[in-house]
């Protein structure tokens, strides 16, 4: 071993260990930036990515290790690429080698990146226990946004579709969900056809919040390319996400896909959906109640005007519920609302009046009761009187009284 090659060594020992830079490891990297000289700053690199461990331990401090040698001397910039990209094309180097090296020549901003798929592929396995760092190159690869770099993830389809189809991290599979939004502009119609088959399974297997955002987000991205039988089958399973999911995060993608997917149905999917929703919105729970219900609404929202009396007649009735059960009512509820008004017979819509009023009455000066008031205004031309005179006298003061205070405004 040579003098320097001992120096290099010694440097090297502390970088990589833990999640955060340690003092030793803060006083090494001082230590390599002090050697001045870019033949012995490059000398080091070229050290560590002699050896697998010390390769992968480099990665994860892939941007600090960079600022120290190459600052901000283009001269040193092209030599790291040019060390970067003759290891990745080494066949007889340890893989671990080759992906460290396409690691550093991300952090770089090469377009050099032969190894990027090779790379994906051993940080995704299992075996490797790599699945902290995949997420890391993952996120890097996704966050340079420059074209060479977005032409390499798309030409990685194969191998993004092949980890999500195998994985089961739930952050690898999130990982690869995010990597198919970037994408997706570039796909043609065979492969989202795939995609979206491959993000509906997910959605329906998965229990993960995290991956089951990335895949809502992933699948609303598609929706324009999605034919109808698949758009279908994707609301399908964005609803069986509901039923099941409890933490907060999922349930906005999960929204944003709902309503990306409604203009894709099938006519007569829209009557099943509805009913489907249904059964979402008056699921007993205790807990996260109020997020399963307000995606419920967003979703219903989407699919207005509703299809049939009946639809209308049970979904008013559970918007009411809600109502009733919830101070603050979501902006959501009021869409569905207005379409449900717009289906109900003269019966109907004196019962939902009635529960209406009750709403008024029970929670004044509350979202809910803003957004009851509103709901009126829709029912109100379409009042039955005579059925109205029937109610107890209290109510059928109010409601004469609201409807020609409607009709005069």
């Amino acid at each position: 071993m040579t003098a320097e090659s001992a120096l290099f060594k010694s440097i090297l020992r502390p970088i990589g260990f833990g999640d955060s830079s340690g003092e030793a490891e803060l006083r090494a990297l001082a230590d390599w930036h002090a050697l001045g000289v870019a033949r012995l700053q490059l000398g080091a690199l070229e050290e560590a990515l002699d050896n697998p461990a010390t390769a992968i331990r480099i990665v994860r401090r892939a941007e600090r290790v960079i600022q120290t040698f190459v600052g901000v001397s283009p001269v040193r910039r092209a030599a790291a690429i040019e060390l970067t990209s003759r290891k990745q094309r080494d066949m007889q180097a340890d893989p671990r080698i080759r992906v460290a090296a396409c690691w550093l020549a991300l952090e770089l901003g090469s377009v050099d990146l032969p190894a990027f798929n090779e790379s994906l592929l051993y940080l995704s396995q299992p075996s490797n226990k790599a699945a902290a760092l995949f997420v890391e190159f993952a996120k890097l690869s996704v966050n340079r946004s420059d074209q060479h770099v977005r032409a390499e993830l798309a030409r990685a389809w194969n191998t993004w579709m092949a980890i999500l189809n195998t994985s089961e991290d739930p952050e690898v599979l999130r990982s690869v969900s995010t990597a198919l939004v970037a994408i997706t502009p570039s796909l043609n119609v065979e492969q989202a056809v795939s995609q979206a088959d491959a993000l509906i399974a997910l959605l329906k297997k998965s229990t993960d919040p995290n991956s089951l955002a990335a895949a809502g987000s992933a699948l609303a991205a598609l929706a324009p390319q999605l034919r109808a039988e698949q758009a279908n089958r994707g609301w399908d399973a964005l609803v069986a996400v509901l039923h099941r999911a409890t933490a907060d995060n999922a349930f906005d993608s999960i929204i944003a896909a709902h309503k990306a997917l409604a203009p894709r149905l099938s006519q007569e999917h829209k009557i099943i959906c509805g009913n489907a929703l249904y059964k979402v919105l008056t699921q007993k729970s205790e807990t996260r109640f109020w997020n399963r219900s307000y995606s419920g609404y967003a979703a219903l929202s989407a699919l207005a005007p509703l299809e049939t009396a009946e639809q209308s007649r049970l979904l008013g009735d559970g918007l009411l519920d809600f109502l009733t059960q919830q101070v603050d009512a979501p902006e959501a509820v009021r869409v569905p609302l207005d379409a449900i008004a717009l289906r109900l017979n003269p019966e109907g819509i004196t019962r939902e009046w009635k529960a209406l009023t009750t709403v008024l009455k029970e929670k004044p000066y509350s979202h809910a009761s803003f957004i009851a008031a509103e709901a009126m205004t829709v029912l109100a031309p379409r009042l039955n009187m005579d059925l109205v005179l029937k109610q107890s006298t209290p109510d059928r003061v109010f409601c004469v009284v609201f409807r020609f205070s409607w009709c005069a405004a």
